[in-house]
């Protein structure tokens, strides 16, 4: 599949139950990973202690708005995407990384 073929799909509280049961079939067959957004990335080179002060300093000041999970095979092969969509985030007044809301703006305007 390529990725311009992914299905992407929205999950929020009215269609939850639904998307993790489809998520749960494909998990056989699939592994999981996840795209988070940081206010401070870590370098791959940075130390244990480093990479725990940036993920704490993320956690501690970010309110998640959106979590994305694809799973895939071992072959790369994508098995399907989805957007769990948080509705308490004020873009107005909560911290947040700015390249990740554009993405998330984008998603929803022509998702």
């Amino acid at each position: 599949m390529e990725l311009s073929e992914v299905q992407i799909w929205d999950v929020w509280m009215s269609n939850f139950r639904n998307e993790m049961a489809r998520i749960d079939s494909r998990l056989g067959t699939y592994n999981m990973i996840e795209f988070p957004g940081f206010l401070r990335n870590t370098p791959w080179e940075a130390s244990e202690e480093a990479r725990y002060r940036d993920l704490k300093f993320n956690v501690d000041r970010l309110k998640p708005i959106q979590l994305g999970l694809t799973v895939f095979n071992n072959e790369g092969r994508i098995g399907g995407s989805w957007q769990f969509n948080f509705n308490d985030f004020d873009v107005t007044t909560d911290l947040q990384v700015g390249a990740s809301i554009r993405l998330i703006a984008v998603s929803l305007h022509f998702g």
